[in-house]
């Protein structure tokens, strides 16, 4: 019998491929054992294209990230420029069959079910863990845009595409302290970053202008720039992973258990709807009984504030 030859794409760089290979060796051949309908040629084709993409995108080479039914739908929907809508219903299709082989579960296959998985936050010991690791780093140029990317997804809920081209220029430091940013692109916004985090970027307001928040030594956005940072960062001693889209996850599930109005969140999270965070309420932790019983009789809580402290007077630069 002849032997298979390996697959390689004809799209994508050899830097990308080289990144996913042996990852998506597994996939495709966990899904052929599996008995599904779909050509080798054509499993391979289509999960190299979604893992190729999520590279692009900075998540990490991971099962649960790039085979998410979130991730899977954003794919369909924006990573497939030009393809017909009966294609993308075709690689829809495929690529639930590769999670349902990778992952074990069973997948909608109807993209228009609003409730489908998230990936988890962090918890509050995670990303103290998280913080701790990124200050142990052998660098200051490691530590300090570790914080930076902690503090622009944790703090201000960006997407990793979000993050890689954001200049300093689209920051604005108030003298209050707060941090308030412009996003540009597809999902247009402003965001306040929330209080706790504003430390971690008020370095940026002696940056240039014209620089980028994270990495400002790059000439200009490149791609896999956060996905190769962080694996280059490695792990904290208990193999916990820096993610962009857990501390987009951890941004979003902390707002809703503040009682941010969801109009507010909805916006400033760059969604169309409740549809896009509800995914996210298993997360969430619910209030007390007594806690609950007061809300629901519109009675108000009256908790005093988690942050407290003195002003800050940082360098203030406006948004134009």
């Amino acid at each position: 019998m002849t032997a298979q030859t390996p697959y390689s794409p004809s799209f994508g760089t050899p830097h990308q491929w080289n990144a996913v290979a042996a990852t998506h060796r597994s996939w495709v051949a966990l899904t052929m054992n599996s008995g599904g309908p779909y050509k080798r040629s054509t499993v391979e084709s289509v999960t190299a294209r979604l893992m190729i993409w999520c590279y692009e995108q900075g998540l990490n080479v991971d099962a649960d990230e790039m085979l998410d039914t979130a991730t899977i739908g954003r794919f369909i929907t924006v990573g497939l420029p030009g393809r017909t809508s009966g294609t993308r219903a075709n690689y829809r299709t495929v690529l639930y069959s590769v999670r349902r082989a990778v992952l074990g579960v069973d997948s909608p296959p109807d993209e228009r079910i609003a409730v489908e998985n998230a990936v988890p936050p962090y918890s509050d010991e995670d990303l103290r863990e998280l913080v701790r690791w990124s200050l142990g780093r052998s660098t200051p140029n490691m530590r300090i845009n570790l914080s930076t990317l902690i503090a622009l997804g944790a703090g201000c809920g960006l997407r990793a595409e979000e993050i890689n081209p954001l200049r300093v220029e689209q920051l604005r430091f108030i003298t209050n302290g707060a941090v308030v940013v412009q996003v540009e692109g597809r999902y247009p916004r402003i965001v306040v970053c929330r209080a706790e985090w504003e430390r971690n970027l008020e370095h940026l307001a002696d940056v240039a202008p014209a620089k980028l928040a994270f990495r400002p030594e790059r000439s200009g956005p490149s791609r896999n720039a956060i996905n190769g940072f962080i694996n280059n960062a490695g792990s904290t001693h208990s193999n916990l992973k820096l993610s962009v889209q857990r501390l987009r996850a951890t941004w979003i599930v902390r707002h809703i258990e503040a009682r941010t109005p969801l109009t507010a969140l909805i916006d400033a999270a760059g969604v169309k709807g409740f549809d896009a965070l509800a995914r996210y309420l298993k997360y969430v932790r619910g209030p007390s009984a007594d806690d609950a019983s007061r809300l629901l009789r519109g009675e108000p809580l009256d908790h005093p504030s988690q942050h407290t402290g003195t002003s800050r007077c940082i360098k203030h630069r406006r948004i134009s």
